[in-house]
């Protein structure tokens, strides 16, 4: 008797599993079914980014799974876009670090090489930032490099000219296109403008 009112809740405990294990899978299958109607019958939906048609009578959990579906590259694209500019930005300054600063580089004076035209470099330390930023503290010579940061840039515009922080207190500018004569032009400007700081 014991063995058979075992077997009898066993059999009764699978069979509920199984009802329950029905359920579950006919919840996930139904949208998953209607998105698949949604999909065969409207081939828009898949060729064309961000369709915006939503076809009669078509249910709203599908067609919200679709579009999430469609959406989902452009959104991987922007995320990497913004890891990339980060992983080559000075965080503290926001122009390039000194990765940007090597790639860029590295890639100018490939094409300079080939096309014959000048490519000039500038490097720049900042003079006793040691000494400032011991005596006026970290906040404020972050602060300081800021600062220089902004006087090269508003100096250097081109869209070519590159502008990166490659240490502590060194800046380099890239110049591509840019004559010996013409980048110490520039030079001077970057002085003057830093000098302007009056830090």
């Amino acid at each position: 008797l014991g063995l058979s009112v075992m077997v009898a809740v066993l059999a009764l405990a699978w069979l509920d599993g199984l009802l329950l294990a029905l359920r579950v899978g006919n919840r996930v299958r139904w949208p998953m079914r209607q998105l698949d109607q949604i999909m065969t019958q409207c081939p828009d939906l898949t060729s064309t980014p961000h369709a915006a048609v939503k076809p009669a009578r078509a249910p709203a959990a599908p067609f919200r799974l679709s579009q999430g579906f469609q959406d989902l590259p452009l959104q991987l694209q922007a995320v990497l876009e913004r890891l990339i500019k980060q992983a080559r930005t000075d965080s503290l300054t926001e122009v390039g670090n000194r990765r940007q600063f090597e790639e860029a580089l590295e890639s100018e004076w490939s094409r300079a090489k080939r096309s014959g035209e000048p490519l000039s470099l500038l490097m720049l330390d900042v003079d006793h930032f040691k000494a400032y930023n011991d005596h006026y503290g970290h906040p404020e010579g972050d602060t300081c490099l800021r600062q220089i940061a902004g006087a090269i840039r508003s100096q250097a515009r081109r869209s070519l000219d590159q502008v990166c922080r490659i240490g502590g207190e060194e800046f380099a500018v890239l110049l591509p296109g840019t004559t010996a004569p013409q980048a110490e032009e520039l030079a001077r400007r970057i002085l003057s403008g830093v000098d302007g700081l009056a830090l």
